[in-house]
């Protein structure tokens, strides 16, 4: 998978994420926060550990209940990172 292809999966959770107006302004900023760190992880070549997999895991574990679709959409996101070897 490609950056670019990795850039859409994320384009979309964050869309899936916006069309909820049920989610909280933490989860907001929760989500937020990953997807930069997810960015940086892409560009980073020191290969710093940003421990954005658990997190995502965590976020995927929190939307489960009240947000599936948004949950759904962090799955391909995780299954694409770890596609890459992130």
């Amino acid at each position: 998978m490609s950056d670019k292809d990795l850039t859409r999966l994320l384009q979309a959770a964050h869309d899936e994420l916006e069309d909820h107006e049920s989610v909280s302004p933490e989860q907001k900023r929760l989500m937020r926060d990953l997807m930069h760190d997810i960015q940086r992880t892409l560009g980073d070549d020191d290969d710093e550990d940003l421990g954005v997999g658990d997190r995502l895991n965590e976020a995927v574990d929190d939307f489960q209940q009240s947000h599936p679709t948004v949950a759904f959409a962090l799955r391909r996101v995780m299954d694409a990172l770890a596609r890459m070897g992130i």
